[in-house]
Order: C-alpha cells, then structure tokens, then sequence
C-alpha cells in the first residue's frame, strides 16, 4: 500500500508541477504585455483572455496537491475534540464522500469537454480559442482531486496511520 500512496503523491506533484508552470505563463504573459503597450503602444490582444484560462489551471491543477499538503482550510472546531481513533474514522469517511463527489465533477466535466469539441464551441473573442482547451485543465482538476482523496484514504487505513 506504500508504494501506491507514493505513486497517488506522485501524481498530485505533478499537478503542482502544472499549477506552477500555468502561474510562470501568467506572470510571463502578463509581462509581455506591460512591455508592449509601455513600449511599442501595441498589444498582444489575448493576455487577459488567456490569463483567465491560466488562473483556472492553476486553481485546477493545485487542488490535489493542495488536499495532499493539508493546505485546504480547516474549521477544527469540533474535529480537534475527538479522539484520534474517532478523528481517523471521520477523516476516512469524509475523504470518501469528497473522493466520490470529486469523480462524479470528473466525470460529468470530462463529458463537458467531450460536447465542447465536438460541438465545435469557440471563445468569443479575437482568439476564437477551441473552449475544449481551457476546459481540459478542470477535468485534469478534479481528477487530480479525486486521486488526493483516495490517497487520504489509503493513508487513514494504513496500520502505523500517525494524523
């Protein structure tokens, strides 16, 4: 079971990996655009369509990692008075029901995609962007989610489970 949670944790590293590529691409395209209308009095015509795409990849492609992590915020209001025995058995229990809501949003956005591309559905704007390609980051998303919580899981039921 080791080996599989470090394969899931793997997996969520590159979600993180492709959170921070999408904010080095905002950050770059942003700059590029502060330095063609300072400078040359142009633009690029696309930095705010395509910066709204790369800020949803970003939220996307974190969420896993971020559950991971444990960098989600907590109200332990109640939960912090429980028993670590009682604590591990609401965890689990709430990581199931966050893992099946999450595959169900994979599922039904993965179909979203699906009638994106073959509907042929554009962006309107001058880049009459595909919409299947800034959408494919939210299925990517939710996937990456869904396999952070089944991690929890298997984590929680590991025989040397320590919080």
């Amino acid at each position: 079971m080791n080996r599989l949670v470090r394969l899931l944790d793997t997996i969520t590293r590159v979600g993180a990996v492709l959170a921070s590529l999408a904010m080095i691409s905002v950050v770059l395209l942003i700059g590029l655009e502060i330095l063609l209308r300072s400078l040359f009095r142009t633009s690029t015509l696309i930095a705010d369509e395509y910066s709204g795409y790369l800020m949803v990849s970003i939220v996307a492609f974190g969420l896993g990692h971020t559950l991971t992590e444990e960098g989600h915020i907590r109200i332990t209001l109640l939960t912090s008075r429980l028993s670590p025995g009682k604590y591990r058995l609401l965890d689990t229990l709430t990581s199931f029901v966050g893992a099946v809501l999450s595959a169900f949003c994979t599922y039904h956005s993965f179909f979203m995609v699906k009638d994106t591309f073959s509907l042929g559905m554009r962006a309107d704007s001058i880049a009459e962007t595909p919409l299947f390609i800034p959408q494919i980051p939210v299925v990517a998303g939710f996937l990456f989610l869904t396999i952070a919580f089944v991690r929890r899981i298997l984590q929680n039921l590991k025989p040397d489970y320590s919080g």
